[in-house]
């Protein structure tokens, strides 16, 4: 756990950050469930959470990229595996943020009585959703990314010096379009995330305002 902190670059420590903002909100979201209810809060947060992590995982594939440029054949395939390997620790610790947070958020919602109005369910699950969905785009397109680079990689260690100029240019491409695929649509799921989030937190303790006021009368 250590490790993917300091490894993992700054995106890292953007993950523990909102970890630690998310697990408080969780926390009130579970004592006030009953007067404040944020239903969506939970999608929103692992949203953010995922999109972060996926984010440092590009950049990092990327500086792993920009390192071995200039290597040489024996230890570039070694060095970028390693990069590459690196790259995972923010997303990882994104994924145990998530999963730690998922039960305070499930408890909360469970606890509310469902009256939340109809504007903070759509803000929570509709940029929930989007934010979840963007996510999924950026996991398939890293997936791609180490899949395709792994058969590149062999194609580029074995044949002739024709076939791995070849296999370098497709490397090159497939690196470029996979590497931005994936920090856009990452970059947009911790941005929706955010957005929706703040947006919530406005649009639900303004309800909650209001209906305590009217349940005064």
């Amino acid at each position: 756990m250590i490790r993917w902190l300091t490894q993992g670059g700054v995106f890292s420590w953007a993950v523990l950050l909102v970890f630690l903002v998310g697990g408080f909100l969780a926390l009130i979201r579970l004592v006030l469930a009953r007067r404040v209810e944020l239903p969506g809060l939970g999608a929103l947060s692992a949203g953010l959470l995922l999109g972060l992590g996926l984010l440092g995982t590009h950049q990092g594939w990327m500086l792993a990229f920009q390192a071995v440029a200039f290597a040489s054949v024996e230890t570039k395939a070694s060095l970028l595996q390693a990069g590459l390997d690196i790259g995972w620790y923010p997303t990882s610790l994104a994924l145990v943020a998530a999963v730690v947070l998922a039960p305070l958020h499930l408890a909360a919602h469970a606890k509310a009585r469902g009256r939340a109005a109809t504007m903070v369910k759509v803000v929570g699950f509709g940029f929930g959703g989007l934010s979840l969905g963007l996510v999924g785009l950026a996991l398939l397109s890293s997936f791609f990314l180490t899949s395709r680079f792994t058969t590149l990689q062999v194609q580029f260690g074995a044949g002739s010096e024709e076939s791995a100029a070849q296999a370098a240019a497709l490397m090159a491409q497939t690196i470029h379009i996979g590497l931005w695929t994936g920090i856009a649509t990452s970059g947009l799921a911790a941005l929706a995330g955010f957005c929706g989030g703040a947006l919530l937190l406005v649009v639900g303790v303004f309800y909650a305002i209001k209906r305590r006021g009217e349940d005064d009368f």
